[in-house]
């Protein structure tokens, strides 16, 4: 675990997706990593006030 909370883990992602999240994260004055929450906080929010609450059970934190 990265902190109180936190989890980390591993992202495969294309390398023209990466550069193009990069430059959104600064011009939105995040680090990529805060700018990925973002957009996953979100997604998430929207998800859940469209079907309702997610069910995480079921669900296993990667390893350390």
């Amino acid at each position: 675990m990265a902190g109180k909370n936190k989890v980390t883990f591993e992202v495969r992602m294309d390398e023209k997706l990466y550069l193009k999240l990069a430059a959104a994260a600064a011009k939105e004055n995040r680090t990529l990593n805060n700018h990925i929450a973002h957009l996953a906080r979100t997604n998430v929010d929207y998800l859940e006030r469209v079907h309702g609450p997610l069910d995480t059970k079921g669900i296993e934190l990667p390893e350390e």
